[in-house]
């Protein structure tokens, strides 16, 4: 269970966590909890001072990421739409009832920039920025399980809470129509990477400042 960076650790049902063998920590960006479960994806893009695609305004510098996903998701046969800064503003609230959940899951509302299908979050974005440097990273589900994660959060009626987390996420295979493996997922994004960006992916070794900030237990971002 990953709790956004500000969120609190009374939030999570500790009993429930202990029990089912999860482990709880905290992650720089974004503001509410993900449950990483073996379905999601995750991808992180660190870019150094000065990168093009580091604008000023924030909110603005999630578009691109979101862009190449929409490409990626079409070559997967999957029509996603870009949540536009007024859609993300103007979201309707939850109802009382299961306002909880929808504000304890990262899943429970959108950004701008994100991606919905249907009107249903599939990829999920957050973004931090530390001595001129930043960090821009994504998560989408290849298959969204709802209930699992209200299990693990302190929420009142579970089962209201897991029908409203489902109106409003959506998995992968869901929106598909068919199962697609993480191999095919990451064939996508590369290629719509290079189409949008004219970015060329290699494989490499681990440089000694990556190897450092990872001992560091990413204390440098």
């Amino acid at each position: 269970m990953i709790l956004g960076a500000g969120q609190l650790q009374a939030d999570v049902d500790r009993t429930a966590c202990d029990v089912a063998g999860v482990l709880v920590i905290k992650r720089h960006t974004g503001g509410t909890s993900v449950y990483a479960d073996p379905s999601l994806l995750g991808l992180d893009v660190a870019l150094p001072p000065g990168h093009p695609l580091v604008l000023s305004d924030v909110v603005e510098s999630y578009r691109w990421m979101g862009e190449v996903w929409i490409r990626a998701l079409g070559l997967l046969g999957v029509l996603g739409r870009l949540v536009c800064i007024r859609d993300a503003r103007t979201q309707p609230r939850p109802s009382a009832a299961v306002e909880s959940i929808l504000r304890l899951a990262c899943f429970g509302s959108v950004s701008p920039y994100e991606v919905v299908v249907d009107g249903r979050k599939l990829v999920g974005l957050s973004q931090v920025r530390r001595a001129g440097r930043t960090l821009v990273q994504a998560g989408i589900y290849l298959n969204f399980e709802a209930a699992t994660l209200t299990r693990l959060l302190m929420v009142g009626d579970r089962a209201v809470a897991t029908r409203e987390l489902e109106e409003v996420a959506i998995g992968l295979d869901e929106a598909a129509g068919r199962v697609i493996a993480r191999g095919e997922v990451v064939e996508a994004f590369s290629r719509a990477l290079h189409d949008r960006l004219g970015v060329i992916e290699a494989d490499g070794p681990w440089t000694s400042e990556e190897m450092g900030y990872i001992q560091r237990g990413g204390s440098g971002m």
